[in-house]
């Protein structure tokens, strides 16, 4: 039976509950779009060898019941295009029901329980504090479990950056997920000496121009490849300032280059 059928049939029921071995991440991205969150809690099983299994849980007398694309002004207005073909591949593949077009520094209360399918980190924090009836996902995270068109970099050496708002949210899953995605895009992966969680600022939250440079230039030195990739359009500003190449994932994806962000003294 499809999962929205079976949650529609478990309407009568306050909650639904499952378990999911740990460890098998496509499970867990498949019901965590349907709804479930971790409860906290476990179990071990034994057949031949012992397994951990996760507790996830959904409120299935109100269930999520709409799902938008939240792509952020900052992305549309840089590359309207993109977000634009974005959108119709999560129209077509019946992930998305519309846009949300409100910004995150003035969000909006949705009617009912709202899936909004995001692509920036700064976005989604602000969703997730201010906003109590909406459920922030990753795009890069769900775009996964799709069958989009993945292009092939061939082996092409990136460097990778996490922006500051990715740090500890969700098990971090924008930052697992965006290097998934270079993965699939066959693009090999350096890492920083400091990253995930310690990834030190681009510099996006200096007071002034100069200190901006500054931290930037100071973290461009860290990588040790000439593209790096980025998921935020504010580190590809402060990127602009120094001599490696930013890459933002949803250029990478469509095979578009980086260019036209900067910052002006």
């Amino acid at each position: 039976m499809p999962m929205g059928k079976a949650l529609e049939e478990l309407k009568r029921y306050r909650r639904t509950a499952a378990w999911v071995l740990g460890g098998n991440e496509r499970a867990i991205r498949f019901y965590e779009r349907c709804g479930f969150r971790f409860d906290g809690k476990k179990q071990e099983l034994t057949w031949r060898t012992t397994v951990t299994e996760a507790g996830m849980t959904v409120n299935t007398e109100k269930p999520p019941v709409k799902t938008l694309f939240a792509p952020g002004r900052a992305l549309r207005a840089y590359k309207p295009d993109l977000v634009q073909r974005m959108m119709d591949f999560l129209m077509e593949a019946g992930l998305v029901e519309g846009e949300y077009t409100a910004c995150c520094k003035e969000p909006q209360c949705t009617a009912e329980k709202t899936v909004l399918i995001n692509c920036c980190p700064g976005c989604s924090r602000k969703f997730e504090t201010a906003l109590t009836d909406v459920i922030p996902v990753s795009l890069w995270k769900t775009l996964l479990d799709t069958d989009f068109p993945f292009p092939d970099y061939h082996g092409r050496k990136m460097a990778i950056h996490d922006a500051c708002h990715a740090r500890n949210r969700n098990s971090s899953e924008m930052q697992a997920a965006a290097r998934a995605l270079c993965r699939r895009m066959n693009i090999e992966l350096t890492e920083p000496a400091h990253t995930l969680d310690e990834a030190r600022c681009c510099g996006g939250s200096a007071p002034d121009f100069e200190t901006r440079k500054d931290m930037a230039l100071r973290r461009a030195a860290e990588f040790s490849a000439e593209d790096v990739a980025v998921y935020c359009t504010g580190c590809v500003r402060s990127f602009s300032l120094t001599p490696v190449h930013p890459r933002h994932l949803l250029d990478l994806l469509f095979e578009e280059p980086t260019e036209g962000l900067t910052v002006q003294p």
